[in-house]
């Protein structure tokens, strides 16, 4: 953890085709919260 920082907080698209979610648990963060959204597209 950088000086003088206690918490890092990430916001992640799980569906990403990237792999972020699983690059920044390996980094060693965890998911604390979680949560949907639902958009319609006209």
């Amino acid at each position: 953890m950088p000086q003088g920082l206690e918490k890092a907080t990430l916001d992640v698209d799980a569906e990403s085709p990237t792999g972020a979610l699983g690059l920044y648990t390996e980094l060693g963060f965890e998911v604390v919260h979680s949560h949907q959204s639902y958009v319609r597209e006209y």
